[in-house]
């Protein structure tokens, strides 16, 4: 009773200390600036396989290429409040530059502007201003539903100057609490949006001819290696069986220690962010955030691919991104006090 009540009164303490630091900004900050660049890898992957094969898409015709999209992202039910129909332009706009959609990429990255300037976040003056730039930049498409020609400058606008923001912050924020709260707010968000973009896939229409079915799966696993940025790690050129190619892909992204894409290496780098944040060694929890973390952690360093097939990836990723929201829940509550 006494190691609860001791362990209680350390929890108390280090939240209060975190929220005298403001952690909350750069934490926040780092997750919307991340979803940006994750929305926009989901777009690009739905992108190349519909122009890679657009014959899958013609016995659905009604269907837009991007609604799968809505679903990954679990914004479906947002959309339908704001529109009857799924054409292409608008399911783009809705994901892109809808003023209405709070996980829109304007509006994520609104929030994370928002969040990094305000006065009592750390992050670099130059840092800020590059965030402040791109975000001006897409306000100047805010009320445009944009052709075919523009999606492509959009995301690739999206993706690199949330690389190049992310670059600048590594290499100039001081080390301290607020960075660490900064990387975990990173791992966490990237480590869901993998499991949105391996959801993709699974949203993506398949034709019924079996022969057609493989190959236009095995398109799929192509363009999703690709834009999870995965084609070196798992050296997919070399896999011509595409249910070899299937399996070494789910193994780059959900089980790599070394891919820093990969939901293991993700939650390794969270569990490396709290322990530095509470102070506290490995394998120590003083807080529900490292036990949470820790478990999954341990999990993931010991799981193997072929228990997920068997269990199915489909359950596996929907029961992972619950953990992970309650994993933010759980590090709102212990650490952060109300943001304004």
């Amino acid at each position: 009773m006494r190691e609860v009540e001791e362990q209680l009164k350390l929890t108390q303490a280090l939240a209060i200390e975190v929220a005298k630091q403001n952690c909350a900004f750069p934490y926040l900050a780092s997750r919307y600036l991340e979803r940006v660049e994750n929305i926009a890898r989901v777009i690009a992957y739905n992108l190349q396989i519909s122009n890679e094969y657009e014959e899958a898409w013609e016995y659905e015709s009604a269907v837009s290429r991007f609604e799968p999209m809505l679903y990954a992202l679990d914004c479906i039910d947002s959309y339908r409040l704001f529109h009857e129909t799924t054409t292409d332009q608008a399911v783009f706009h809705f994901l892109t530059l809808e003023g209405d959609n709070p996980a829109s990429i304007l509006n994520c990255i609104n929030s994370a502007s928002s969040y990094a300037s305000h006065p009592q976040s750390d992050m670099p003056q130059e840092a800020k201003a590059y965030l402040k730039g791109f975000l001006d930049t897409f306000n100047e498409h805010r009320n445009t539903y944009p052709d075919p020609s523009q999606i492509d400058y959009l995301i690739h606008l999206a993706r690199s100057s949330a690389q190049m923001i992310f670059g600048m912050i590594e290499a100039t924020m001081t080390r301290g609490r607020q960075f660490n709260f900064f990387e975990l707010g990173r791992s966490i968000e990237r480590a869901d949006n993998i499991a949105r973009l391996l959801e993709a896939k699974r949203f993506s229409p398949l034709p019924d001819d079996t022969k057609e079915r493989n190959r236009v799966s095995n398109i799929q696993w192509k363009a999703l290696a690709n834009h999870a940025s995965a084609n070196d790690s798992i050296r997919v050129k070399d896999l011509a069986d595409p249910a070899e190619r299937e399996k070494s892909t789910l193994q780059a992204l959900l089980l790599s220690n070394t891919f820093p894409r990969s939901i293991r290496y993700c939650i390794s780098e969270a569990d490396r962010c709290l322990r530095r944040i509470c102070e506290i060694k490995d394998h120590e929890f003083v807080n529900p955030p490292t036990k949470a973390v820790g478990r999954m952690r341990a999990e993931f360093d010991y799981i193997e691919l072929d228990e997920i097939l068997k269990y199915d990836v489909s359950k596996f990723l929907e029961d992972f991104k619950k953990r992970i929201q309650a994993l933010h829940e759980s590090i709102e509550a212990s650490f952060f006090l109300q943001v304004d």
